[in-house]
């Protein structure tokens, strides 16, 4: 795993957030779940977010949200438990998830797959008043074991990223899996704060967050 998401000390415009959404909770019937956010704001362009002409300079906040988890399956249970991460603001607009639905490869264990991504992106940022290039990484391989996939879906319209586990086979014993992820949201206007909200689409509730930017 390769995780260097936090600009080096004295980069402004910088903002992380911890959030646990679930904590070893049985969110529907036979699915345990644990899933935490991690989610880091950037202001990018080498603009100062309260410029006048922020959006015209080429300013931008974009929001990485990474997904940590885990999920056990009941003995003998199957089915599918869908992540739902959303931006509660009309101008942003999700613009990736990771892993892709079929960025799999087959292990020795015909019944498990490993998925895997490469998340990188370059940031130009502030640091003081000298601009800084900051490249944000996040990488993993993990796997998913008993006839279990991952599906992606990105939706503008509804302003969310949406990723899925889907176990088609039935286990004698409990199947534990790995839940990782990151998703992306673009925001072309300035703000005091950011919401982000997450859900279980087979569960129906909405777990949300706000993030003050402090600047």
């Amino acid at each position: 795993m390769k995780k260097a998401l936090t600009p080096p000390p004295g980069t402004l415009y910088h903002q992380l957030k911890q959030f646990d959404i679930y904590d070893n909770e049985v969110v529907v019937s036979n699915f345990t779940l644990t899933w935490q956010a991690e989610i880091h704001v950037y202001v990018i362009g080498g603009i100062k977010p309260d410029d006048p002409d922020f959006e015209a300079k080429g300013g931008a906040i974009y929001v990485v949200v990474c997904h940590t988890g885990s999920l056990e399956v009941a003995a003998k249970a199957y089915g599918d438990l869908t992540f739902i991460c959303g931006i509660d603001d009309a101008d942003g607009l999700p613009y990736l998830h990771f892993p892709l639905t079929n960025a799999f490869r087959n292990t020795d264990d015909p019944k498990a797959v490993t998925y895997s991504f490469d998340f990188s992106q370059t940031f130009q940022m502030l640091k003081g008043n000298a601009p800084l290039s900051f490249n944000a990484q996040y990488s993993i391989d993990f796997t998913l074991g008993w006839y279990t996939g991952y599906y992606t879906n990105l939706n503008p319209g509804t302003l969310r990223a949406t990723f899925k586990l889907s176990q088609s086979g039935l286990n004698e014993s409990v199947t534990d899996h790995n839940v990782h992820g990151v998703s992306g949201f673009r925001l072309t206007k300035p703000r005091k704060q950011i919401n982000i909200w997450f859900c279980i689409g087979e569960k129906g509730d909405f777990k949300n967050v706000t993030i003050d930017l402090g600047f």
